[in-house]
């Protein structure tokens, strides 16, 4: 039953042997180009050194060489793309291009744009689109939104108005590449950057709050890229006798907050897991991650990113990981009885309470939004103002979803809604811990298959060795054999647990960023265009582990029909 086992594999290695040796070839031909592009690099850090002389700012030039040379790295793979984007949106998210012809691009834009030709090359090719449940839903959405966005173009437009919506329409658009071009290993290293990112942004924000106002000089030297040089550090209630407010490189303190909570949720998810089970990172950096993102977001001063990561944190312990009820149990304790972090408590309990400045305005922002609703039920205003004769009437409110139905109508509320119920309802019955597929290996657990590299059991002629095998004592079975290349190459497999741990914690990740919607807006914000791609990039990876889990059980059921006969 091993050999059958085996045998039905051997078509499959071979092909990928046969494509791993285009890789090489590809690879070979890449380097050659090494030295011209050296050649290139040197020329244009001469060009740089002259124009700064010439200019005057040697920041300029310099920077211009540096964002060419980043372009070429991100150009070079679509996995550099990928990654490269979710970088830019965690780490430099109002970054632009510092050239401006009749718009001003953003280095997310662009990036977002060779995406979507990587994967309209692709799709072209005649890669598959891996359609899921969601997919046709969020079409059905993304129609609903330029519908508004075309209807509200009568009441207000403007350039900025256009390119605005554009850019988050390309978080819509990312959806649909995401889902196709990610496949199990990328997965991995997706979520291994998503959360070494947020960890990095993380800690940037505490620092630049240990430093109080004094971060204002370090923060103006963005606007190179720019960034804004007016209200660069943010204090409670825009009133400088107050707290400073945590922002990093994010400008503003609840959108930065937002980004914590999803990253957050997935380092959570990544750290109380067993290493086998999670994408491989070291603890100390999971945990680490966690716990500069916990101390951070506490430092926005942003309630409703609170409530959001509390109740994801929730989620993560009902599905799966119960003692994290009991840490929470101990934490509450310790804050409510050494009167640790008193000043948050309050802060939190005066939202509640609906006293404090911030919570009054959102209570107008609100009352608002429901006239403009009521005004204009089905389709909204679009994505400006709200124009004409309602110049009373303002669009901005702290809410995604009185946003939605203010901009898109309650039609395109409810369009979102399905959405989010189409998403649930795909990945929530695949994050059941005892729907293991059938074991597969000596281990028990199925194994999402990275095919074995050559000379490895049903990848040629040859059999590696495992690292400290005893070389004396024969191979009992092709089952143990099988058992050994798994192990020597453990590294490019994911287990069942492991996709099924990234699903969780991408899950929950979404389910916080709704429950932070219910009191803030940045998810979707035609200023926040790089928020609406995050949380969209969350939900395509949450897609992604779902249908790959999904594969694997197939596969599973296929070999074992087939050894069944």
């Amino acid at each position: 039953m091993p050999a059958l086992m085996l045998n039905g594999y051997n078509n499959y290695n071979m092909a990928t042997i046969q494509r791993t040796e285009y890789d090489r070839l590809a690879a070979a031909t890449s380097r050659s180009w090494l030295p011209l592009l050296g050649i290139g690099a040197a020329l244009g850090l001469g060009l740089a050194g002259g124009l700064a002389v010439t200019l005057g700012n040697p920041l300029i030039p310099f920077a211009a060489i540096a964002g060419m040379l980043a372009l070429a790295v991100l150009l070079s793979s679509k996995q550099r793309l990928m990654v490269g984007a979710a970088l830019i949106a965690i780490l430099l998210p109002f970054a632009v291009v510092p050239v401006k012809l009749v718009i001003t691009p953003a280095f997310l834009e662009v990036t977002e744009l060779l995406l979507i030709a990587v994967w309209l090359g692709q799709l072209i090719k005649g890669k598959p689109l891996n359609v899921s449940p969601v997919h046709a839903p969020l079409l059905v959405f993304i129609g609903l939104s330029l519908f508004a966005f075309i209807l509200g173009i009568a009441r207000d437009f403007s350039a900025d108005i256009a390119h605005n919506y554009f850019r988050m329409a390309l978080g819509f658009v990312l959806f649909y590449v995401v889902t196709t071009l990610v496949d199990a290993p990328m997965l991995r290293r997706m979520v291994r950057w998503l959360v070494v990112a947020g960890g990095l942004a993380a800690a940037i924000g505490i620092g630049l709050w240990a430093l109080g106002d004094r971060a204002a000089g370090i923060l103006l030297r963005l606007s190179v890229i720019g960034y804004p040089t007016t209200d660069v550090i943010r204090h409670l209630e825009a009133n400088p006798a107050l707290a400073v407010r945590a922002t990093s490189t994010s400008v503003d303190p609840n959108s930065f907050a937002g980004m914590l909570v999803l990253v957050f949720i997935l380092a959570l998810a990544q750290a109380l897991a067993k290493h086998i089970d999670s994408v491989g990172l070291p603890r100390w950096l999971t945990w680490g991650t966690v716990a500069a993102s916990g101390v951070a977001l506490i430092l926005t001063q942003s309630r409703s990113a609170w409530l959001g990561a509390v109740a994801a944190a929730a989620i993560i312990a009902l599905l799966r990981y119960r003692r994290l009820l009991i840490y929470g149990a101990v934490g509450a304790v310790a804050v409510l009885g050494l009167g640790l972090g008193s000043g948050y408590l309050a802060r939190l309990t005066a939202g509640f309470a609906l006293q404090d400045p911030a919570t009054i305005m959102r209570l107008n922002e609100y009352a608002n939004a429901f006239a403009i609703i009521q005004k204009y039920p089905w389709f909204g205003v679009g994505f400006g103002t709200a124009g004409g004769s309602e110049l009373d009437l303002t669009t901005g409110v702290s809410s995604v979803y009185l946003t939605i139905a203010e901009r898109m109508g309650l039609i395109g509320l409810a369009g979102f809604g399905f959405v989010m119920f189409t998403f649930f309802a795909y990945v929530l019955p695949r994050l059941r811990h005892d729907a293991h597929p059938l074991p597969t290996s000596p281990g028990g657990g199925g194994v999402f298959r990275t095919p074995l590299p050559p000379g490895g059991v049903g990848g040629g002629a040859g059999r590696r060795e495992a690292p400290g095998r005893d070389k004396s004592r024969p191979y009992s079975s092709d089952e143990e054999a099988y058992a050994v290349q798994l192990k020597t190459h453990n590294s490019k497999l994911i287990t069942h647990d492991a996709l099924s741990t990234t699903l969780l914690g991408l899950m929950a990740a979404v389910a916080g960023a709704l429950v932070v919607g219910v009191l803030d807006h940045y998810f979707f914000n035609i200023e926040f265009p790089h928020m609406a791609m995050l949380f969209w990039l969350f939900v395509a990876l949450a897609v992604v582990a779902a249908r790959l889990i999904d594969e694997q059980a197939a596969g599973e059921k296929e070999q074992a029909n087939g050894i069944g006969h």
